[in-house]
């Protein structure tokens, strides 16, 4: 038995909601909740939106992204030598860790357009899409996600990245000094470093 703090009622166990692993931990009956849900849905909402808004939220939005879609694989049976590209072998902790690390360092930027990046989220629709918005990559496509293999981009530069491979880059890179040579001097120019 439980006593509901906002009815006033002792009631037994199955009528609370279990929270934390397992263990009956609300001081609110089940109906309480869902009177207070009911008669304060706006409330709730705009709550939800503020908190859904800010940077801790869509972070962890950001790793859960990442573990939901390996989960997602492993039950469609995705092919063992193509699910390893999808596994996540860096905690939450590690992950919130190396955004921390990477903001102070680098600042809340993209790693390929330096842009600064954004987290914008639509509740009304779910889609946190926004072309400057945080978005979490693999360096290289074929190996999963790891502190080695992550990288920080908005969610446009991981569209015009998702499938291409860093040979890819040095094929098109070369086309390109073909094709369009005084264009590639350019390029050369920007990114020196990589010529050397």
């Amino acid at each position: 038995m439980r006593f509901c703090k906002k009815c006033n009622e002792e009631k037994p166990l199955e009528e609370f909601y279990k929270k934390i692993r397992g263990k009956y931990t609300s001081f609110e009956c089940k109906k309480c909740q869902k009177e207070y849900r009911l008669n304060n849905l706006d409330k709730i909402k705009a709550t939800k939106k503020i908190y859904a808004n800010t940077k801790p939220s869509f972070l962890l939005s950001s790793y859960y992204s990442m573990t939901g879609q390996y989960r997602r694989k492993i039950r469609e049976n995705f092919p063992k030598e193509r699910l390893k590209s999808y596994e996540v072998s860096i905690s939450k902790e590690e992950f919130l860790d190396m955004v921390s690390t990477y903001e102070k360092q680098k600042g809340f930027v993209c790693q390929g357009t330096n842009m600064p990046l954004t987290n914008l989220r639509n509740l009304n629709t779910g889609v946190k899409n926004c072309p400057t918005n945080f978005s979490v990559d693999r360096l290289d496509t074929q190996i999963g996600y790891s502190k080695e293999n992550i990288i920080f981009v908005s969610w446009e530069f991981n569209q015009r990245k998702n499938s291409i491979k860093p040979k890819d880059c040095f094929a098109i890179l070369k086309l390109y000094k073909e094709r369009y040579p005084e264009k590639y001097e350019v390029i050369k120019q920007e990114f020196k470093e990589l010529f050397i």
